[in-house]
This record gives structure tokens, C-alpha cells and sequence, in this order.
């Protein structure tokens, strides 16, 4: 599983980075590049997770909360690379999720680490998250097809 976690973030970051020095650069991929950079970010919580516990239920369980900025990061380059402006309340308010279950993550990362063992809250704190990013990425995806048909 870490050369799999390795190996995507590598590449990410790779991209990430190609994309960045291009020549050609006019601002519309920032957005892609944000996306390439957080799955490089979760692809190291994920293996920095499985290193730290070594155990396959804290890995399975403990998600970054990363993913739920898959769906708005697209949502976004979809609208740059169409000339749509986004403006700094939209990004936030889009980002919202993220920024609240992350802080749940960290509070359950540090409750881990001084030696809580108790399972309920991470399967909760599991369950939740996968609600939470079944809707983001069937909503986002759904919406950016839409948008997509009904392009000119």
C-alpha cells in the first residue's frame, strides 16, 4: 500500500509541478494544480498514517478529509478554463466541509496519539466522512456534467 500512496503522490506532484513551470501559463490551471497538489498532500497523510499506527483500522478509518476538496478544486478549473470568475467567498464557502472536518480529524488524530482507544467516534468520524464525499463527488461530478451539456 505505501508504494501504491508513493507512487500517486509522486506522480501529483510531478504534474503539479510541470504544470506550474509551463511556459504557457496563463492562471486557469491553478486550480488543477491545487488539485494535483492536495492528492500529493493526502497520498503523505495516508502513508505518514499507516507508518505512525501501523494499524490497518487507523488507516482504513482516519481519513484527512482531504478528499473532500476533490469535488470543489474541479468545480473550480471547470469554471476558470471557461472564463467564469470565482471569487474568494465562493472558494471558502465551497471549501467549508474540508476546513470542518479536518479540525475534527486533527481533534481525533490528537485524542489517538495520547492513547484513546475507543472505536465508536472513529467509525462515526469514519462513516460521516464517506456520506460526506459520496455527495461531494456524485453532486460536483453530476453538476459539472450539467454544466457540460449545456455548453455551447
Amino acid at each position: 500500500m505505501e508504494t501504491i500512496l508513493a507512487i500517486v503522490g509522486f506522480q501529483a506532484l510531478t504534474t503539479a509541478m510541470l504544470l506550474w513551470m509551463n511556459q504557457k501559463y496563463k492562471g486557469e490551471d491553478r486550480f488543477l494544480v491545487l488539485l494535483l497538489l492536495v492528492m500529493f498532500v493526502h497520498a503523505g497523510y495516508k502513508i505518514a498514517i499507516l507508518f505512525l499506527f501501523k494499524d490497518a483500522v487507523y488507516f482504513d478509518n482516519i481519513h484527512g478529509s482531504f478528499s473532500l476538496l476533490y469535488g470543489p478544486l474541479a468545480y473550480f478549473y471547470f469554471m476558470s478554463i471557461h472564463g467564469l470568475k470565482s471569487s474568494i467567498v465562493k472558494i471558502l464557502l465551497h471549501s467549508a466541509p474540508f476546513l470542518v472536518m479536518f479540525l475534527a480529524n486533527l481533534s481525533l488524530l490528537v485524542l489517538v496519539v495520547a492513547g484513546w482507544d475507543e472505536t465508536g467516534p472513529i467509525f462515526f468520524y469514519h462513516f460521516l466522512m464517506l456520506a460526506l464525499v459520496s455527495g461531494s463527488f456524485f453532486g460536483y461530478g453530476c453538476y459539472i456534467l450539467y454544466k457540460v451539456w449545456r455548453l455551447p
